[in-house]
């Protein structure tokens, strides 16, 4: 994943909060 991806995705996860696994899990 490109470098500029990442910081928007963990953004996105701290957002969703409740959802951070499913976030996490769609990052691997």
């Amino acid at each position: 994943m490109n470098t500029s991806t990442k910081p928007r995705l963990m953004a996105f996860v701290y957002r969703c909060g409740d959802n951070t696994t499913q976030s996490i899990t769609v990052l691997v």
